[in-house]
């Protein structure tokens, strides 16, 4: 079965044709032409598709598929009058077969990269146009400030709806710059958000990049609260130790503080430094007052560490990132868990 077209929201006017510009000849060889033109043809898959398949050397596209596309059949439908309609163009852009049922390109078809099909100083973006507009009205409308090259109407991903915005290339860069310039430019009377497509994608990569930066910042606040709701705050639970040798482990700190009071040590391989975590309130003063230690150092090991409690901010600071540090601890284990159990 053959592939039915993609529905084509995309018009332009950069042809040549018939004296009469308005007759309906005209109009149908402006649109195939611009299917076939440098703007449209080097990104439609569709056609490039048909042209590409084998046996079709020659590059000829039937009739009977062209008016598959819906701006076309709106024009007209009879295969014999459009055949008859596209002989009388003057732009050496294309060729009717002998039997007036196919057609070709007879240029060389541009040879373009996939983001040169617009040229930034004449191309312009614009918003607010109501959901029903047509592409003709917008035609209309756009053709009132200069020559078009091209618009295309954006529509929604899930399904094809327009979404009120168009990209524009004028034939004049003076034109896209005045258009986008003069703020008194309204589409039956509601105003436009208009901006040189190039700003637009600029705009577009920044408000991307805060998003991003937002959604990161919420993550983490939401780990903040996490951890808080995970280990409420408790004071005087807070023990900093310091000068330690850089071989000491945990275990030897818990021996000496007693190790059914701590919930977590901060201490990696190599510190000289350490945080102690006590799971009750003045945890800290009530471990050192039964070790007894009057001066301001602990035996650990064989060396004398210096303490001293962490109070007030400090400590509700100290402890939040105590507990987002467990948080990231238990993440990781049940990270590492799960991918073991699947090894089995």
């Amino acid at each position: 079965s053959m592939a039915t077209a993609e529905p084509d929201t995309t018009v332009s006017s950069q042809v040549a044709t018939p004296v009469d510009g308005s007759s309906l000849e005209a109009r149908i060889i402006k649109q195939v032409e611009f299917y076939f033109g440098d703007k449209n043809l080097p990104r439609d898959k569709f056609l490039l598709r048909i042209l590409h398949e084998e046996g079709n050397e020659k590059g000829w596209v039937p009739l009977e598929t062209l008016i598959s596309f819906n701006r076309l059949k709106k024009l007209s439908t009879d295969l014999p009058f459009i055949a008859s309609a596209l002989k009388q163009s003057t732009s050496g852009l294309l060729e009717v077969d002998e039997d007036s049922t196919k057609i070709r390109r007879i240029t060389p078809i541009p040879d373009t990269g996939e983001y040169e099909f617009y040229d930034p100083d004449k191309s312009i973006y614009a918003k607010g146009f109501p959901e029903e507009t047509s592409i003709d009205e917008l035609e209309s409308f756009f053709e009132g400030f200069g020559k078009i090259n091209l618009i295309k109407m954006r529509t929604l991903m899930k399904n094809k709806k327009f979404k009120g915005s168009v990209f524009v290339e004028f034939s004049e860069n003076s034109v896209a710059t005045e258009f986008v310039k003069n703020d008194l430019i309204r589409y039956k009377d509601s105003e436009l958000i208009r901006l040189m497509k190039k700003d637009y994608f600029e705009k577009k990569a920044i408000e991307r990049q805060e998003t991003k930066k937002n959604i990161q910042i919420e993550k983490s606040q939401k780990l903040r609260e996490q951890a808080q709701n995970n280990v409420p705050f408790i004071s005087g639970a807070l023990l900093k130790l310091e000068g330690l040798p850089n071989t000491t482990r945990r275990e030897e700190i818990k021996a000496v503080l007693g190790s059914e009071k701590i919930r977590f040590i901060d201490l990696n391989i190599g510190d000289v430094n350490c945080v102690v975590m006590f799971n009750v309130e003045n945890g800290a003063a009530d471990s050192l007052k039964e070790i007894g230690t009057e001066e301001k150092t602990l035996k650990i090991g064989e060396s004398a560490v210096t303490y001293k409690t962490i109070e007030g901010d400090d400590a509700k600071a100290e402890w939040l990132r105590l507990c987002m540090l467990i948080s990231e601890m238990v993440k990781g284990k049940s990270k590492q868990s799960s991918r073991g159990s699947k090894r089995g």
